[in-house]
């Protein structure tokens, strides 16, 4: 849902520039104000559009009449989220696919079309096509968007392709640090028992997070494994107040 929330701020919330027009172009105004309707009603859940399969059409046309309006196509982003939203059957992955290859073919430097476009097809579970739609974006994109290769990394988690995964999420790394990265990182790591590679990111997060008391115990057990014994008591040691500590092993 973090995607979704982020392409609609400030589409959704009726802030007061929502109805400023952003075109000079009345016919383009007027799609896009059909398209606020339509997005409102998907986004609402006691109401249900008449034709479903026409849900992306005031927004395409918005963006054809005036491809610079770009309130129009950030609010048919935010629509084409709403294929993504399990609970909902009313409006057709199909139909926000078709909309954003459009989009993508006029656009191809957005990164936003790539990542839409990825989320309403992993959400249908189609994990190999929201990989070539990344693919395609990563390819088209500049500067490279980090944004892309942690949603390509994470589709070929959902693949399986742990080895290949890990190595985009190195390049996620090298541009921008994220927590949830470096965990992934080590789990990835550990799945591949790549022991001493797992230890190094669950090392580096627990330095960014030194309260995590499931990672000291991931840690733990990994040095034991490695025959660390010295490193894993001193690290389970963290997790006692002196009156309940264990004893180390007898010398």
């Amino acid at each position: 849902r973090g995607l979704i929330d982020a392409v609609a701020t400030g589409i959704c919330g009726l802030g007061h520039d929502l109805f400023e027009p952003g075109t000079k172009s009345a016919r383009a105004f007027d799609a896009y104000l059909r398209g606020l309707d339509v997005l409102l009603t998907l986004r609402s859940d006691n109401m249900r559009l008449d034709a479903p399969e026409r849900a992306m059409e005031p927004f395409l046309e918005a963006v054809e009449v005036e491809p610079t309006f770009g309130d129009a196509l950030t609010a048919g982003l935010s629509c084409a989220l709403q294929a993504a939203d399990a609970v909902s059957a009313r409006f057709p992955a199909e139909v926000a696919i078709e909309a954003l290859e459009a989009w993508m073919a006029r656009f191809a430097d957005d990164a936003r079309i790539y990542a839409v476009a990825a989320e309403v097809l992993i959400q249908a579970r189609r994990f190999t096509d929201a990989l070539g739609i990344l693919e395609r974006g990563l390819r088209s994109v500049r500067p490279i968007s980090r944004d892309l290769l942690r949603r390509s990394a994470d589709c070929l988690v959902d693949l399986g392709k742990h080895e290949p995964a890990l190595d985009v999420y190195r390049a996620c790394e090298q541009i921008r640090h994220e927590r949830q990265v470096l965990e992934r990182m080590g789990a990835l790591a550990l799945s591949l028992g790549r022991h001493e590679e797992a230890r190094g990111h669950y090392v580096k997060l627990l330095e960014e997070d030194p309260d995590r008391t499931d990672v000291v115990v991931r840690l733990a057990a990994l040095e034991a494994k490695l025959g660390k014994a010295d490193e894993m008591w001193r690290r389970t040691a963290t997790l006692f107040t002196p009156s309940t500590c264990p004893a180390g092993p007898s010398r």
